[in-house]
C-alpha cells in the first residue's frame, strides 16, 4: 500500500469516527454515566476547532470537582481569601496520522491539577496500515481499553477487576511517556532481566558441570597414574623375586655339585682296617 493509499484509508476512518464512537458511547451504560459527569466528544479534526485532518480525538471533557478558599498570593490585586475552582480532565483516545501514512494511537489519563497517574500517555498501537482502524473488532477493542482507562484514572471511576487487569497489562506491555520521556516497554525490561538471570544461572551451572567433569577426569587420571605405578612396582617385585629364585637355584646347584665332589673324594681314599 502506497503512502497516498494510506492517507485515503485514514480519511475513511476520519469521516466515520464520529458516528462509530458515538454509537459505542450510547450503547455503553458506563460511558453514558461518565458522559453525564464530564460530557463526551468524538471529534474528527481534534478538540481545537476540528481543523486538523490528521487527528481524531475521542475524549471526556473537563468538569469542576470542588471550590476551595485559599489565601491570595502576594501578587494578587486583592489581599485576603480567594475562591479557586478545582477541575478534572477526562481521559482521551487519540488517532494521529503520521506523514508516512501510519497511525499513532495513544491514551491519555484522566487527571486533576494535583492528582494524575505516573504516565503522561500510553502508546496503544502504531498500525502502519490505517485500514485496520476500519475493522469493527479493532474499534471495539480500543473502546473497551479506553473505557477501562477512564474508570481506572478518574477520581470517580469504579473500575472492575477486569478493568484493572486490562490496564495493568496495557501499562506492562506498551510504550509509555513518563515525565515527558519515552520509556521502554516494561515487559521487555523484565524479560531482559529474567533472561539475564537465566543465562547467569545457566552459565554458572554449565561451568560447575565442566569443573566437576574436569575434576572427575583429574581424579580418574590420578587414579590411573596410581594404578600404573602399582602395576609397575608389582612387575618389578615379580622380576626381583624371579631373579632371587634363579640365584637360589644356582646356589643350590653349586652346593649339590660340591657335595658330590666331596663324596667322590671321600670314597676314593683307602679305608683303614
Amino acid at each position: 500500500m502506497t503512502r497516498m493509499q494510506r492517507y485515503k484509508k485514514f480519511k475513511q476512518f476520519y469521516d466515520k469516527a464520529k458516528d462509530v464512537f458515538g454509537d459505542l458511547h450510547r450503547n455503553d451504560d458506563r460511558s453514558v454515566e461518565m458522559g453525564n459527569l464530564y460530557s463526551f466528544h468524538a471529534a474528527p479534526g481534534g478538540s481545537n476547532g476540528g481543523a486538523d485532518e490528521r487527528l481524531v480525538e475521542v475524549f471526556f471533557g473537563n468538569r469542576a470537582i470542588a471550590a476551595v478558599r485559599t489565601m491570595a498570593s502576594s501578587g494578587h490585586p486583592v489581599r485576603g481569601l480567594s475562591t479557586i475552582t478545582l477541575s478534572e480532565t477526562g481521559a482521551s483516545l487519540e488517532y494521529t496520522r503520521t506523514d508516512a501514512g501510519g497511525v499513532l494511537v495513544t491514551l491519555s489519563p484522566a487527571r486533576t491539577e494535583t492528582l494524575k497517574p505516573r504516565e503522561d500517555f500510553i502508546v496503544l498501537g502504531w498500525p502502519r496500515n490505517p485500514d485496520l482502524l476500519l475493522s469493527e473488532r479493532v474499534q471495539r477493542k480500543h473502546w473497551r481499553i479506553f473505557m477501562s482507562y477512564m474508570q481506572c484514572t478518574s477520581i470517580d471511576g469504579t473500575p472492575t477487576v477486569v478493568d484493572r487487569l486490562r490496564i495493568g497489562w496495557i501499562r506492562f506491555t506498551r510504550v509509555m511517556s513518563v515525565r515527558k520521556e519515552m520509556e521502554a516497554r516494561r515487559v521487555l525490561v523484565v524479560s531482559s532481566k529474567i533472561l539475564g538471570y537465566v543465562l547467569t544461572i545457566g552459565l554458572s551451572g554449565f561451568l560447575l558441570t565442566v569443573l566437576t567433569l574436569w575434576q572427575a577426569r583429574g581424579q580418574d587420571a590420578e587414579n590411573q597414574r596410581q594404578h600404573d605405578l602399582l602395576v609397575s612396582e608389582l612387575a618389578e617385585s615379580h622380576a626381583t623375586v624371579r631373579l632371587q629364585n634363579a640365584r637360589l637355584v644356582a646356589l643350590e646347584s653349586r652346593f649339590d655339585a660340591l657335595q658330590q665332589q666331596t663324596l667322590a673324594k671321600a670314597s676314593a681314599l683307602p679305608r683303614k682296617r
